[in-house]
Parts: structure tokens; C-alpha cells; sequence
């Protein structure tokens, strides 16, 4: 007998947002930060992938913050190969700013859409 996987491959397109599939890359050196270039989708899940390297990152409604915008005191730290799932809001996290937890290490992570 064959059975379906339980788990289906997730939609590779969402007519909504052209893109939103491709995964977002935040990669740097020290406290230099990147953010996403795309605005995420609210109300859909989506995964934030750390790589060897831990990252401190702000979740934030405005895509212009720039420099300064990952505070030391403030923004929370994820360790090496977290895989943090979470769902963008209106007006407060539709935007991602990462730079490295120890402010010298190059770091990288990625964002990626999950739900369609």
C-alpha cells in the first residue's frame, strides 16, 4: 500500500505576494545589520532560520529603520541553528533587522514564508 505524506509540500506560490516564496537572506559582519528587503505577509507563518552563528534580531513595522535599528539591550538573542517559527502582525513585525548576538561574528540567517 502507498501512503500520502502527512506533512504536504507547502504551496510554491501565493498569487498575493509574487516572491514571497523565495527565502530572505540577512547576512553581515559584526554589528552590521541587514534586514528583509520584502514586506512579510501578515497573519502567515513564517520561519526565521539561524545558521552557525547566533543572531539578535528586532521584528518591526517600519522597513526604513536603517543603522541602529538592533538595540544590545532591547531585541532578543536566537543561538545557532534555532529555527523560530512565527506570524507577522499589521503594525509591528512585518519587517526583520538581524545582526550578530556577539557584535564581531559574520552571521547569517534566513526568513522564510511557510503558509500560503
Amino acid at each position: 500500500m502507498l501512503f500520502r505524506n502527512f506533512f504536504p509540500l507547502a504551496p510554491l506560490v501565493d498569487s498575493g505576494a509574487p516572491g514571497n516564496r523565495q527565502p530572505q537572506r540577512l547576512a553581515d559582519s559584526g554589528a552590521t545589520e541587514s534586514q528583509t528587503q520584502r514586506k512579510l505577509i501578515p497573519g502567515k507563518v513564517h520561519l526565521l532560520l539561524v545558521g552557525s552563528t547566533g543572531v539578535r534580531v528586532r521584528f518591526s513595522a517600519d522597513g526604513s529603520l536603517g543603522a541602529g535599528a538592533v538595540d544590545a539591550t532591547r531585541d532578543v538573542v536566537y543561538g545557532p541553528w534555532t529555527v523560530f517559527p512565527f506570524i507577522p502582525e499589521e503594525g509591528g513585525s512585518t519587517y526583520v533587522y538581524a545582526e550578530a548576538a556577539d557584535g564581531t561574528s559574520a552571521y547569517e540567517c534566513f526568513v522564510v514564508q511557510y503558509q500560503s
